[in-house]
């Protein structure tokens, strides 16, 4: 390792560290504003920032210098590179350059992001271009395979936990330098295997970057809107997916919704540069305006990921915390419609009803949509339910409850009562 590091490595700075140095000179400011302010940086990044690199951002707005103990102005290897260089230029060779995304600011201001993933022999590092910086990826300048230098950019800690390079106002890129020389830095055409290979649902991790996998499409929810800190709509829809080790969900945001509506049940999907974060304690794939999907795409063996059913499980084997189940049974109460406000403040509505088939019956909550849909079905309706999870309830027992992803459907039903389908 170059020993320029050593210092470095000794003096990062976490999130918290760079809000106490900003109110030492901002006396002006509490915790509670600074971190309402990285808070909108997140968001209008589209959640791209960790918390350091908003406390840096903003620290940076307000003119506070946190980085001047350990500048640094030398070549590095991308081994070398740990959270907290403030002038730091690297040399790698282009593996994958992403496209531009577009983020509203919370004064309503647009600003750029894009990324390049660059490899040297000691390993790969994802470059982070800000606004003008990102001029650089448009009309195709940058492509794979090139050799590309990296002066003067700060690092901070990425979504997977890894050293990140970022290129602000004072960086820039150099294209095929001619000082390098390429043969020191490993060939494209060696690494494709390892960098496209898809990953296997279960050994999928959180903060994981640049993620491929190829599963079959197992329930598809409905496209939700929802509005960010600065005031932006946006768009959001689950998927859930399935391969041979295992189930995921897979949230897909904004643009991408919208080719959402052609995918079915069954179809096989390869999910490209999604990144994975945690859900209430979950691992969830994420798909950004960075990734792409093909669906039932020609070039792969559909039998790679057979197509399945999902098992309806008995209502007396079901236990606490297991999610994506499928049931059928028997209405045994009359569901009973209320509305309830949420921790965030909505109003969302919600059916009760208990249900019931030969091992057992379960208290079932029915939420939103769905509700609507349910009331005023009578006793003794016999209904599927997919892809709904089961909790423990207060008094200690277990209770099914509709997802994002949940779909009714109405198999049989007094014959006074007309034939209907809940999807």
């Amino acid at each position: 390792m170059n020993k320029n590091i050593v210092k470095i490595q000794m003096s990062v700075l976490s999130a918290d560290q760079i809000i106490k140095k900003i109110l030492s000179v901002r006396t002006d400011l509490t915790v509670n504003n600074i971190k309402e302010i990285m808070e909108e940086k997140i968001k209008e990044t589209g959640e791209l920032l960790t918390r350091e690199g908003a406390a840096y951002i903003v620290a940076n707005e307000l003119g506070i210098n946190i980085l001047n103990d350990y500048d640094i102005d030398t070549n590095l290897k991308i081994e070398d590179l740990v959270s907290g260089i403030g002038n730091a230029t690297v040399n790698g060779r282009v593996l994958k350059a992403y496209p531009i995304t577009t983020f509203l600011r919370s004064d309503g201001s647009k600003g750029k992001v894009g990324r390049i993933l660059i490899v040297d022999n000691t390993g790969t590092v994802n470059v982070v271009l800000w606004n003008g910086q990102t001029e650089v990826l448009e009309g195709g300048r940058i492509v794979k395979g090139q050799i590309i230098r990296v002066l003067h950019g700060y690092t901070r800690t990425g979504l997977d936990g890894k050293p990140e390079i970022n290129v602000g106002s004072r960086g820039e890129i150099l294209i095929q330098p001619l000082d390098v020389n390429p043969e020191e830095y490993p060939e494209v055409a060696d690494l494709d295997e390892e960098v496209s290979e898809p990953i296997r649902i279960i050994d999928l991790k959180r903060g994981m970057m640049n993620v491929d996998v190829i599963a079959r499409v197992m329930a598809v929810g409905l496209v939700r809107e929802f509005k960010r800190a600065s005031g932006q709509v946006g768009k959001v829809v689950d998927l859930l997916l399935k391969d041979s080790t295992g189930m995921v969900r897979l949230a897909v945001w904004d643009e991408q919704t919208r080719d959402v509506a052609i995918l079915s049940p069954g179809d096989l999907i390869h999910v490209k540069n999604a990144y994975v974060r945690d859900r209430m304690g979950r691992i969830q794939l994420n798909l950004g305006k960075q990734g792409t999907f093909e669906i039932n795409p020609i070039n792969i063996d559909p039998e790679r990921v057979p197509i399945t059913r999902q098992k309806i499980i008995p209502l007396g084997e079901l236990m606490s915390d297991m999610q994506n189940v499928t049931v059928r049974g028997v209405i045994a109460s009359s569901p009973i419609l209320r509305t309830v406000t949420t921790a965030k403040g909505r109003d969302v509505k919600l059916i009760d009803f208990m249900i019931e088939d030969e091992s057992g019956k379960v208290k079932t909550t029915i939420w939103r949509g769905l509700a609507d849909l349910v009331d005023g079905l009578p006793i003794g309706s016999r209904i599927e339910i997919k892809n709904a999870y089961v909790r423990e309830g207060l008094n200690g027992s277990l209770e099914l409850s509709s997802s994002t992803i949940t779909k009714i459907q109405v198999i049989s039903k007094p014959e006074e009562f007309p034939d209907r389908s809940i999807v």
